[in-house]
């Protein structure tokens, strides 16, 4: 009876040990530390943007909410006792995630800063949307997973006020060249 406790458990819990990406561990390992800002905005959350008695104006952002499932932003500043924190965070970030298991989608570089943009496909969709600013004095990373319009994604940047989604408005920008 004992054994069969055990094997329910583990299995019961696997898929949330296994189903843990590795941006969540990364988050997982920097949130709360001191210097380092974490937003973690859950499904919950979008689902009452999405269920809310909107204009035409805002459809498309509650529609595009309705399809995520979460949004982590972890970002770091250097600062006079630590000038090289937001570097080193960036290439912890850089080793740790699995940048080779996503589609490289742009690369920005204005001056000293650089914008990595990754997805990870199902079908059409985009699963998980990466994103990694860095700068001399500043790191960011934002996760976004859902069931992702990478199009709707660009356009609902324009909406939101979080730093380092402005960067997405290259993607509909580039598109319109097309």
């Amino acid at each position: 009876m004992k054994k069969a406790m055990i094997v329910a458990v583990a299995l019961f819990m696997a898929p949330m040990v296994f189903g843990q990406t590795a941006s969540d561990k990364l988050f997982e390992k920097y949130s709360g530390k001191d210097g380092y800002t974490s937003i973690h905005i859950t499904q919950y959350m979008f689902q009452l943007f999405a269920d809310l008695d909107t204009d035409e104006e805002m459809k498309e952002f509650t529609e595009m909410a309705s399809s995520i499932e979460r949004m982590k932003i972890l970002t770091v500043d250097s600062d006079s006792l630590h000038p090289r924190r937001a570097q080193d965070f960036y290439k912890d970030a850089s080793s740790t995630l699995p940048i080779k298991q996503y589609k490289e989608l742009m690369v920005v570089k204005d001056g000293d800063q650089t914008v990595l943009m990754l997805i990870q496909e199902e079908g059409k969709m985009v699963s998980e949307f990466l994103m990694l600013v860095n700068d001399d004095h500043e790191t960011v990373v934002i996760s976004i997973t859902g069931n992702i319009d990478l199009n709707q994604l660009a356009r609902m940047s324009s909406k939101m006020n979080i730093d380092g989604l402005e960067n997405l408005q290259e993607l509909e920008d580039h598109d319109d060249e097309d």
